[in-house]
C-alpha cells in the first residue's frame, strides 16, 4: 500500500499563505465562542463506531459536545484491526461546528512519510484544539490544496449517507439545529456574509488575504444547487468533486465517496425524501441541557426555522395532511444506538403504573398506584451501557404474590453494571423483563426505559430537567415521532364527578371565580364545556360556554382551589392532560402546572352538598372524587 495521494482541485483563487494551524485555531475558538481553556486527551479511533466496512474500508466516527452549541467530530478512514490489535488509518479528518451560528472548521491529519511509502496516521486523535495540536493536525494551506473540503461540504457541515445515518443520531448530530441551507435562496448565495437561511460557513482567519479558506464560501455557492427533495437542501451538483478522492493502491481505491458515489448511495436505497417510519434522517435533536432541561417536543419541530425539520417531522402527511399529529415517539439517549431506543408505545402500553422506571434509580411498582383490578407484577431488569452491551437481568424482589416490586439499584445491581459497562460508568438504558402465562407456557415480554427522570413523556415529546435528576444532569435526548393521526376536534362537554354525581360548573362569569360541583340542570350553559386541544401537544383548555372563562390553577398547594379565569393560552394552569382509567370509561384530569388532580369535595364536609369546591389535590387511585365521566 502506497502513500495516499488526495486529488488537488485549485481555483485560480488559490495562494500562498502563511497561515499557521495555531493561528486558525485562535480564530476558529473566536467564531465558534470556544472558551481559551477547552481541549481534550486524544481520542481513540476505535472507541468510535465503525460505520463503513467491506474490503479494505474500515471507517470510524467518533464526536464529542465542546460546549451546548459546539459539535466536535472526527473520521478515522480505513483502518483495519481493533483495540486489541490495532492499525493505523490512511487518512483522519475532523470538524468543529456552531450548530447555532453556524460557523465550522475543518482539519485533516498529518502524513508525513515520503511519497510512494505506505500512509500511516496515528489511531491516537489528537483535539484541535491542544497545544501539541501541529504534531497531529496539517497547515490549512495544507486542507485546501490536498483535501479543499468545501468541495463535498457544499451545503452542510455533514454529508449523511444512508450508511452513517443511523451514527449520526446516536450522537445527536441529525436535525439538532444546524443550517442545512434548507431556506437557501438565490440571493442568498450571493452573500459573504451569513444570512438567516444560509449560516454554515467556514472559518476564515483576517485578513482574508493570508487564509487559506478565504475563497471557502464563494465556491460552496457556486457549487449549490436547489433542486433536491423539493428544496428541502442544496446538493454540490455544480462542485468539481463529483469523483471519489482515490489512493494509489491495490484493491479498492475510494478513500472518500465524490459526490456521484454519495448520491448513489441514498438514491439506491431509495432514502429520499425521507417519508419512511423507520428512517434515520428523521431524527431529531433541537435541544441540549444548556439551559438547565431538555426539551424536545413535535411543537417545536412544527415551529423550526429549518424548513426541513417540520417536514420530516412525520413519516408521512398524506393520510392527514399538514394538521397531523404522532401517534408515536421513539426515543434516545445520546450514545445510545437506534436499535435501543425506547417509545413511547412500549413504556405505556404496560398495565401498571410504575413509580420509578429509569436507569439512574432503576424500577419500582407499586400496588398503592394501580386502579381498581390491576397488581404489579414480577419484573426483573437490565441496564444497557454505553458501549452496547447489557447487563445480565436481575430480579431483586420476587414478587411471586402480586405484592409491590421493589427492583431499584442497590448495591448488587451497581456491581452488575460497573462490571459490565466499566466502572463509574452511567448506563444510557433501562430494560424491564417480566412474563405473560399462555397456553404454551410463561412468554418473556420486554418494556425499554429512558436513562433519566422525565417530567415529560408522550407522543407529542419528552421533557429532562436537570434539577429532577440524583446527579444533577440530563442526558441529551434525540427523539423520532411516528404515525400519524388528526387532532380531536372542539367538543362540549359535561364532566359528572364518580363520587358526587354533582357536574362541573363556572359559578359566576368575573375572572378567578371558583369551580363548583352542583346537580346536573339541563338548561345551565355554564355547566356546558368545550374541550380545546393545544395544537401539537397532548393537553387541552377546558373552556366553559356559558362565561368564556377556562379552568384554572393558579397555586401548587395541596387542595387549592380550581377557579375559571379570563384566557390565557400559553398558561400552564389552564392546561391539562386528560387520563383514561384502565378498565373504565372514567377519566382523571392532571394539571399542568400543578401536577395535581381535579378532585370534588366530599360532600359530607361541605357547607351545601349541592355547592361543592373543587380542589387541585396529589393522586390517590382509591379516590373516586377524582374521577370523572365526560359525555
Amino acid at each position: 500500500m502506497r502513500r495516499l495521494f488526495i486529488i488537488a482541485l485549485l481555483g485560480s483563487s488559490a495562494i500562498a499563505n502563511a497561515e499557521t494551524l495555531a493561528q486558525y485555531v485562535s480564530q476558529c475558538r473566536t467564531d465558534l465562542i470556544i472558551p481559551s481553556t477547552a481541549t481534550w486527551s486524544p481520542t481513540d479511533c476505535y472507541d468510535g463506531d465503525l460505520f463503513a466496512q467491506g474490503g479494505e474500508v474500515s471507517d470510524y466516527i467518533g464526536s464529542r459536545q465542546v460546549t451546548d452549541q459546539v459539535d466536535y467530530v472526527f473520521i478515522c478512514r480505513w483502518i483495519k484491526g481493533s483495540k486489541a490489535a490495532p492499525e493505523k488509518a490512511i487518512s483522519v479528518e475532523a470538524t468543529l461546528h456552531n450548530r447555532q451560528n453556524g460557523k465550522t472548521c475543518f482539519f485533516s491529519a498529518i502524513d508525513s512519510l515520503p511519497p510512494n511509502a505506505e500512509s500511516k496516521v496515528s489511531r491516537f486523535v489528537v483535539s484541535p484544539l491542544a497545544s501539541n495540536a501541529s504534531s497531529y493536525w496539517v497547515t490549512p494551506d495544507e486542507v485546501n490544496t490536498k483535501l479543499r473540503c468545501i468541495d463535498c461540504h457544499v451545503s452542510d457541515v455533514y454529508i449523511t449517507t444512508p450508511r452513517i445515518a443511523p451514527f449520526l443520531a446516536k450522537r445527536g448530530l441529525l436535525n439538532n439545529g444546524h443550517d442545512t441551507s434548507s431556506n437557501v435562496t438565490a440571493d442568498d448565495l450571493l452573500q459573504l456574509n451569513p444570512t438567516a437561511s444560509e449560516k454554515f460557513r467556514a472559518v476564515v482567519t483576517p485578513p482574508p488575504l493570508i487564509s487559506a479558506f478565504a475563497t471557502w464560501n464563494s465556491l460552496k455557492h457556486s457549487y449549490a444547487s436547489t433542486s433536491c427533495s423539493g428544496g428541502c437542501h442544496t446538493i454540490g451538483h455544480n462542485s468539481p468533486q463529483q469523483d471519489d478522492i482515490t489512493a494509489t493502491r491495490k484493491g479498492p481505491d475510494t478513500v472518500l465517496p465524490g459526490i456521484d458515489n454519495q448520491l448513489f448511495m441514498i438514491n439506491n436505497v431509495g432514502a429520499m425524501p425521507p417519508s419512511a417510519w423507520d428512517s434515520h434522517y428523521r431524527w431529531i435533536n433541537l435541544d441540549t441541557t444548556g439551559d438547565g432541561a431538555d426539551t424536545e417536543n413535535f411543537a417545536n419541530a412544527m415551529n423550526a426555522t429549518q424548513f426541513l425539520v417540520p417536514y420530516i417531522a412525520l413519516p408521512d402527511w398524506s393520510p392527514c395532511g399538514a394538521t397531523g399529529v404522532p401517534t408515536r415517539m421513539d426515543a434516545l439517549a445520546v450514545g445510545t444506538h437506534p436499535d435501543n431506543a425506547f417509545n413511547t408505545d412500549s413504556v405505556l402500553w404496560l398495565t401498571e403504573k410504575l413509580r420509578t422506571f429509569n436507569a439512574k434509580d432503576g424500577l419500582s411498582c407499586m400496588n398503592a398506584d394501580q386502579d381498581s383490578g390491576v397488581r404489579c407484577r414480577d419484573f426483573d431488569v437490565s441496564y444497557l451501557c454505553p458501549n452496547g452491551q447489557s447487563t445480565a437481568y436481575y430480579n431483586r424482589t420476587a414478587n411471586t404474590g402480586m405484592g409491590d416490586d421493589n427492583e431499584l439499584r442497590n448495591t448488587a445491581i451497581n456491581n452488575l453494571i460497573n462490571s459490565t459497562c466499566g466502572t463509574g460508568v452511567k448506563p444510557l438504558g433501562i430494560k424491564a423483563r417480566f412474563y405473560v402465562p399462555t397456553r404454551g407456557g410463561n412468554v418473556p415480554q420486554y418494556v425499554t426505559g429512558p436513562a433519566d427522570r422525565l417530567a415529560r413523556f408522550s407522543q407529542f415529546g419528552l421533557t429532562c430537567n436537570n434539577a429532577d435528576q440524583p446527579d444533577g444532569t440530563c442526558n441529551n435526548y434525540v427523539v423520532r415521532y411516528q404515525g400519524c393521526a388528526l387532532p380531536p376536534a372542539t367538543a362540549t362537554k359535561r364532566l359528572t364527578n364518580v363520587f358526587t354525581g354533582k357536574v362541573l360548573t363556572a359559578s359566576a362569569n368575573t375572572n378567578g371565580a371558583p369551580a363548583k360541583g352542583q346537580p346536573l340542570t339541563p338548561a345551565w350553559n355554564t355547566q356546558a364545556w368545550s374541550v380545546e386541544v393545544v395544537k401539537n401537544t397532548e393537553y387541552v383548555r377546558v373552556k366553559n360556554n356559558g362565561t368564556n372563562t377556562y379552568l384554572n390553577v393558579t397555586s401548587n398547594a395541596e387542595q387549592a382551589l380550581v377557579l375559571t379565569s379570563t384566557s390565557a393560552s400559553t398558561a400552564p394552569g389552564q392546561m391539562w392532560i386528560v387520563e383514561p382509567i384502565i378498565y373504565s370509561t372514567d377519566f382523571r384530569l392532571k394539571n399542568l402546572a400543578s401536577g395535581r388532580y381535579l378532585t370534588s369535595q366530599d360532600p359530607a364536609l361541605a357547607g351545601d352538598p349541592n355547592y361543592l369546591a373543587i380542589y387541585s389535590q396529589a393522586k390517590n387511585t382509591g379516590w373516586t372524587s377524582q374521577r370523572w365521566v365526560i359525555n
